[in-house]
């Protein structure tokens, strides 16, 4: 029992490091103040939509990225006529609704909240 969760603790940390070389190395070309822009409030909401299960979250995580693809879509095409602002908020309206919806049906881990100590 502790030696996979050691194992899952190094595993979710160094996914966590790549996923931060890769916004700042290769999305944004630069670190800078704001960087993730609110990217960890989404990647929270969809482990909690995906019930904590990885194929959960995988579904939870396409479609947060169609969301945020649409978001990206209206506005190059300039489809409606509201400001850039309001479209940029859609994938997180949305994130905020479907943890509303979702979030009372859906039991967390009995680890969830508890610090790893080795034994």
């Amino acid at each position: 029992m502790q030696r996979t969760r050691f194992w899952n603790v190094t595993l979710a940390g160094g996914l966590a490091g790549l996923a931060g070389a890769y916004l700042s190395i290769e999305a944004a070309s630069t670190f800078e103040r704001g960087l993730t822009a609110g990217r960890g409030f989404t990647a929270l909401a969809i482990m909690i939509f995906g019930a904590w299960n990885p194929i959960g979250a995988l579904g939870a995580a396409l479609f947060f990225g169609l969301a945020n693809g649409l978001a990206s879509q209206l506005q190059a095409d300039e489809v409606i006529d509201i400001p850039q602002q309001f479209i940029n908020m859609l994938p997180y309206i949305l994130t905020i609704v479907l943890l509303a919806i979702v979030s009372g049906r859906v039991k967390p881990p009995a680890a969830v909240g508890k610090p790893y100590e080795k034994e």
